[in-house]
This record gives structure tokens, C-alpha cells and sequence, in this order.
């Protein structure tokens, strides 16, 4: 969204759909975020976090039901600042006094080849399923590297894959 309003993605010929090339400074929310979703690409953006804002925000966020998403070659750079900004994050929809029995959170999703850089927390998730983590980077990165939880009704999380992860794997 861009001052409230669902923005446009590209979709060619019925494949994937694609979000990519986009540059987004100072975001005090989300970056850019994802619910209720399959089949997408978010491609090669840059986003900055401004330090202040909501407490949660986060540069790339996926949650409720996305299914089927690859994040990959995107940098997000957290200017740190107050609450819990994150460089890139999958969560339940358990928040907003949603009942516990509608909490669904993401699942198959490829993040790799991303860059996060600044302080806050780099990756992080809870309630989520088969996910691949690979050859990220956050080198350039102070804080919590990753953050990750089955901290929701009937939670857990799953990797499918973590490997080539700088400087460390979770």
C-alpha cells in the first residue's frame, strides 16, 4: 500500500506475479507487506525503515495465509529508533482481537539472496511452515539476527531448508 491504498503488481502471461525494482524510504509501517496471498515474486527493492513509527513495522512482511512467495535480492536497511522494527518478517493473524481459530500464518516461503542491514531484529517469525532460508546476509547488521516462535494457538514453525545464511545459520 502507498498512503493507504493497495498499490498494482505486475502479472504477465498467468505466471508468478512480481513486485520488484521498487525503492521506499523512511517507511514508518510496512515496507512492504503481503496477506492472503499465493504465487507472488518480491524481487530486487529496496526499503529503509525510518526509526520511528509503528512499533512492529518491518521492512518486507508476510502474514495471514501467504502461501507459495519468494523474497529474494532485496535490501532492507533498519534505521533502528524505538518499538521492534524488523528486516523481514511472517507472522500469524492473531492480532486486531482476531479469534485464535482464524490464525493462519505463512507458508512455503523462499527468502533468499536478501541483504538486511542496521539494528533492530533481522529475520523473524512466528506460526509458519516450510520455509527455505538461504544465502542471506546480514553482516552489516546489529541487533538480533533471528527471532523465531510457535508462540500462537496451536503454533509451530518449520524450515524445509537453512543453509549459506551470513554470519551465521538460525
Amino acid at each position: 500500500q502507498v498512503n493507504g491504498k493497495t498499490t498494482d503488481y505486475y502479472k504477465a502471461l498467468n505466471k508468478r506475479s512480481i513486485i520488484s525494482g521498487n525503492q521506499i524510504y523512511g517507511a514508518q509501517g510496512f515496507g512492504i507487506a503481503l496477506a492472503r496471498i499465493n504465487g507472488i515474486n518480491v524481487l530486487n527493492n529496496y526499503v529503509h525503515l525510518a526509526n520511528v513509527g509503528k512499533a512492529y513495522r518491518r521492512g518486507i512482511h508476510l502474514e495471514n495465509r501467504t502461501n507459495g512467495v519468494t523474497v529474494s535480492g532485496n535490501t532492507v536497511e533498519l534505521a533502528g529508533g524505538t518499538g521492534y522494527p524488523s528486516g523481514i518478517g511472517m507472522v500469524t493473524f492473531t492480532d486486531y482481537d482476531t479469534p485464535d481459530h482464524f490464525s493462519n500464518g505463512a507458508r512455503r516461503i523462499d527468502i533468499v539472496w536478501n541483504t538486511v542491514k542496521g539494528w533492530g531484529r533481522g529475520i523473524i517469525g512466528k506460526g509458519f511452515a516450510k520455509v527455505k532460508l538461504k544465502n542471506n546476509n546480514l553482516t552489516q547488521f546489529n541487533g538480533t539476527l533471528y527471532d523465531f516462535s510457535d508462540y500462537v494457538p496451536g503454533g509451530s514453525y518449520s524450515f524445509d531448508l537453512v543453509e549459506g545464511n551470513l554470519p551465521t545459520n538460525p
